[in-house]
């Protein structure tokens, strides 16, 4: 997958804050961590084996994370961390490393605070979880225990045969097993993540704010424009009707799309499209999950705006 750059208006718009009841923390190809308020995802590279994310304040880029799949022959954690840390801050201070795990997901780590700052602070690490290998750089402006104290106690890996969740900005999810990230738009306002099984097909998009997009045109309206990417292999006739959902908070229509008949050969595409659109009023948001059955659909929008368990 290739990379992308997100605008910085929605940087500036949409900052990940620290995990609260309703406000979800940064989870993305099973890494989770938690931000300070101010500071957001502004560069997305690459996909669960291989990839990094760059994070900045409204000032300057704070945070690196990069990540890669350990070797499956004769890897020594130890030897990999402190070439890798050597790597980033030389040689000479590779011995002002101390080693560190900060947490049950991962089996091996160190750790480098510049004594002499401004500087980076590194740590590098193996998770237990997907045995993968993590790289996170904090660029740092004086002596502080940000990376070590904060940073590392709330980051964690989950498992790739398990849910998975995701959280960007303030659009979060829970995804079931088997499903892999194929392509996001992260624009302000409008964030889109959109997830692939084999012929298999799910779309998750978040408007904001619902009072804007609604003074566009109507929730009817944008579940229509949501379906118009399948006019040529679906059809649907009538009106989305009301959807319930075990939420007080949520407005839901939905409508169903049937395979159309020149296609009835085609039996590795679904027989149906399912879109649900939502009103969040807690959120302020729009939600549109598009999915292969009515089920799946349900079960993802339950999870929309949720923070990971």
């Amino acid at each position: 997958m290739g990379s992308k750059i997100i605008k910085t208006d929605a940087m500036q718009t949409s900052a990940c804050p620290p995990p609260t009841a309703h406000r979800p923390r940064l989870s993305w190809h099973g890494w989770q961590l938690a931000l300070p308020e101010d500071w957001s995802p502004v560069k997305i590279e690459g996909d669960w084996n291989k990839g990094s994310i760059v994070i900045a304040d409204f000032h300057t880029t704070r945070l690196l994370i990069r990540w890669q799949s350990a070797p499956k022959r004769k890897f020594d954690a130890d030897a990999w961390t402190r070439s890798a840390i050597a790597a980033e801050v030389g040689q000479l201070m590779l011995e002002k490393s101390v080693e560190h795990v900060p947490g049950e997901s991962f089996a091996a780590g160190r750790l480098f605070v510049e004594p002499e700052p401004p500087g980076r602070d590194v740590w590098v690490g193996q998770s237990s979880v997907s045995n993968r290998l993590l790289e996170v750089v904090h660029q740092t402006k004086s002596v502080n225990t940000l990376l070590r104290d904060q940073l590392l106690p709330a980051l964690s890996d989950q498992k790739q045969d398990g849910s998975l969740h995701w959280s960007i900005f303030d659009l979060s999810c829970t995804i079931p097993p088997g499903w892999k990230l194929t392509s996001q738009r992260l624009n302000a306002g409008d964030l889109t993540l959109s997830f692939g099984m084999k012929n298999r097909a799910l779309i998750v998009r978040q408007l904001a704010p619902a009072k804007l997009a609604l003074a566009r045109q109507s929730l009817e309206r944008w579940l229509d424009a949501q379906q118009r990417i399948w006019k040529k292999t679906y059809r649907g006739n009538g009106k989305p009707g009301s959807v319930e959902m075990p939420s007080e908070t949520l407005a839901v229509i939905g409508r169903t799309l049937r395979r159309r008949r020149r296609f009835f050969l085609a039996r590795w595409m679904a027989s149906e499209r399912v879109t649900l659109a939502a009103q969040d009023h807690a959120r302020d948001r729009l939600v549109f999950v598009d999915a292969d059955s009515s089920e799946l659909a349900r079960d993802i929008l339950a999870t929309v705006g949720k923070d990971a368990g």
